[in-house]
């Protein structure tokens, strides 16, 4: 199990879910966990972080479903080992050529910001 050592107790609290995943990510991107690597329970990340489990658990559910994570019931969640790039396409030219409110630019930058995790995941993957 890793210990995330970089991860601090949140205070603003007006968009917990986002400052979840800026510090989870931030955590990917600083190395502190590896491909296939499990992540501390939710109670332990709830209480590093400061948040309640239903933030933690939306949280969670993003990264899951752009590909960072793997929740395995009964087991845990970790770094996802693969990630593919496809899950991106459609969402990316969509939000590029149609943005409709700031909703889709916020929602646009998250994958931007996703996609850096993930090459930071790719190359951490190149050194193992």
């Amino acid at each position: 199990m890793v210990n995330l050592v970089a991860l601090t107790r949140i205070k603003n609290q007006e968009s917990l879910v986002n400052e979840i995943i800026i510090q989870l990510s931030q955590a990917i991107l600083e190395g502190d966990f590896k491909p296939g690597d499990k992540l501390l329970s939710e109670a332990q990340l709830c209480e590093k972080l400061g948040v309640g489990r239903n933030s933690l658990r939306e949280a969670i559910k993003m990264l899951n479903a752009i590909g960072v994570l793997e929740t395995k019931r009964g087991q845990g969640t970790f770094l996802a080992k693969e990630i593919s790039h496809d899950v991106f396409n459609p969402l990316i030219f969509k939000l590029i050529l149609e943005p409709k409110c700031a909703k889709d630019i916020y929602e646009l930058r998250v994958l931007l910001e996703t996609m850096v995790i993930l090459m930071a995941i790719k190359k951490q993957q190149l050194r193992i």
